[in-house]
């Protein structure tokens, strides 16, 4: 009885996963892919360094940046209240502080959430209600990070 009841688990579990493939694009993103870009009005790009751990200031520019990134993620599942993001990131001396905004498909504004840290290592989570996540709602997030490198952004993902 218990092994019938471990397979039928398995395969609502397989399809409860794979429902939503292919809806969105992948919900992972590593910023060392250049999808975060100097947000408009703030500076050349060449004042973030890319590397294969994430994005920071270059060592040179001595004042905060903000970067804009795109946060892709899939539609929330039935029965879900809420979204859930997470902020991955190291600070060496700075303070990092994000925005996380949710607009729909019309550029129309639906909710935004912020954190402030200046905690050695990060990991954050914030969370949007539904009525912020409509299924045809794009989210983004602007990032200031610290001047001289003493900031890294080093992932963020949709859960």
């Amino acid at each position: 009885m218990k092994s019938k009841l471990i397979v039928l688990l398995a395969a609502a579990c397989t399809v409860l996963l794979s429902s939503n493939a292919g809806a969105h694009p992948a919900d992972n993103t590593n910023v060392n892919a250049n999808t975060c870009l100097v947000a408009s009005g703030w500076g050349p790009q060449d004042q973030l360094v890319h590397s294969d751990q994430g994005v920071a200031t270059a060592p040179s520019v001595n004042r905060a940046l903000t970067i804009s990134c795109s946060l892709p993620r899939s539609p929330l599942p039935a029965g879900l209240t809420f979204g859930t993001f997470y902020f991955d990131g190291d600070n060496f001396g700075g303070t990092t502080g994000c925005t996380l905004y949710s607009t729909d498909y019309t550029g129309q504004f639906l909710g935004s959430v912020s954190f402030t840290t200046s905690f050695p290592k990060y990991d954050w989570s914030m969370t949007l209600p539904l009525a912020q996540l409509g299924y045809w709602a794009y989210t983004d997030i602007l990032c200031s990070l610290p001047p001289n490198g003493t900031g890294m952004l080093r992932g963020f993902e949709a859960v």
